[in-house]
């Protein structure tokens, strides 16, 4: 509304408007080099009316002020000012506490959206609860880095967390296959990780036997 507000009163206000004062207004006038114009009276007076008010001011204030409400509203594209480079945990930190009301509308919707569709399949005659709709509340994005993936595959090669922990952390991180179910993943790691134990068995030296 304001940026329309704005572009209205340019459109009225952008050109100026010749005017002539102290003259009768029943005589034919030209505008431009070639025509001489004749003021009758002295005291007449000829010149270009032109906004010179602070009207257009306050509502290009107005705009600046809105976008940078929208800004800090999480439209960033709105924002063209600079911060530098910042770690990816001090970006996620600072964008948390701006997507909370959004995961509130996220998850409201979620609940919703479960409700209907679970009605429409009882009116088909499915089973009850047969529709599982989880939208991701995930707005940032953040991809485990190399160093985290390190430390989580020696936590359960330790021993320290189990296969399910690591099959979740890896998918919460952004790291599988959307594609891939968790039971996939498990078979893969469980081969992979049998394979290499074969492997490391097959390379070992094979102990001296006594000579008779």
């Amino acid at each position: 509304m304001t940026s329309a507000d704005l572009e209205h009163g340019r459109h009225f206000t952008g050109l100026p408007t010749p005017i002539i004062t102290g003259a009768s207004s029943d005589k034919k006038l030209h505008i431009g080099s070639n025509e001489f114009i004749v003021l009758p009276d002295k005291n007449a007076n000829a010149k270009y009316l032109e906004f010179t008010g602070q009207g257009l001011a306050s509502l290009e204030k107005a705009l600046v002020e809105k976008q940078g409400m929208l800004a800090s509203l999480s439209a960033r594209l709105l924002d063209n000012s600079s911060k530098g480079s910042e770690a990816t945990e001090a970006v996620k930190l600072r964008y948390l506490s701006e997507t909370a009301s959004l995961t509130t509308i996220v998850k409201t919707i979620n609940v919703v959206l479960n409700m209907l569709y679970n009605t429409i399949a009882e009116s088909i005659l499915e089973s009850e609860k047969s529709v599982n709709i989880v939208l991701d509340t995930d707005f940032l994005g953040a991809q485990m880095n190399q160093a985290e993936m390190t430390s989580l595959f020696n936590g359960y090669i330790g021993g320290a967390i189990d296969l399910d922990t690591l099959i979740y952390n890896l998918r919460t991180g952004q790291r599988l296959n959307p594609d891939s179910s968790d039971e996939d993943v498990a078979a893969a790691i469980e081969k992979r990780a049998s394979d290499i134990a074969a492997k490391q068995k097959a390379n070992q030296p094979k102990p001296n036997t006594p000579e008779e």
